[in-house]
């Protein structure tokens, strides 16, 4: 196991998969003139809880690295890019599916019965979606149009990480 640095945040998230992401890839093209930055490939999660600065205690990680349930195999859809309710980021927008709020709200029990805090904006409302990209702080948001994008994964398993590196996995299973 890592250890954790009490310093750095830790989130829950799904990763996407490298066949997910030729299609993101293709559709941001399309902000090429507006992009101050891309974030790296293997960076790509959408976040489903965020900690707060802590360090996990091994009960702690058991607990809230324990299958989460499912009645089917949850399948992930990106419906489209666009700008990001976060200030200047480019998000890929994944469909806002009622499993995702349902796995997300078996998280926040399981966060809140191992006294595990939560950072500030845990409270605020859950928009699935990945940061992809920064747009240029001088690109005025009303020009930056929404575009679709078509790609779909199974969600198998959720990942605990620090600083983007991997702590412990999170089974989805049927």
């Amino acid at each position: 196991m890592r250890i954790l640095n009490a310093y750095m945040t830790v989130c829950i998230a799904f990763k996407i998969p490298t066949q997910a992401i030729a299609p993101i890839r293709d559709a941001m093209r399309a902000y090429q003139d507006v992009l101050e930055t891309s974030v790296p490939q293997e960076h790509w999660m959408c976040e489903i809880a965020t900690l707060s600065h802590t360090t996990l205690t091994s009960e702690q990680l058991a607990t809230l690295n324990q299958p989460i349930r499912q009645s089917f195999h949850p399948v992930i859809n990106i419906l489209s890019i666009g700008l990001g309710k976060s200030g200047n980021e480019l998000w890929a927008y994944a469909q806002d599916q009622s499993f995702l709020h349902t796995i997300r709200k078996e998280l926040l029990r399981r966060i809140e019965e191992s006294r595990i805090g939560l950072s500030e904006d845990a409270t605020q409302e859950f928009i699935p979606h990945i940061h992809i990209g920064n747009i240029q702080s001088e690109t005025q948001p009303l020009s930056i149009p929404d575009t679709p994008v078509k790609t779909k994964f199974s969600l198998s398993e959720l990942v605990i990480h620090q600083d983007y590196a991997v702590i412990e996995t999170i089974p989805v299973t049927p």
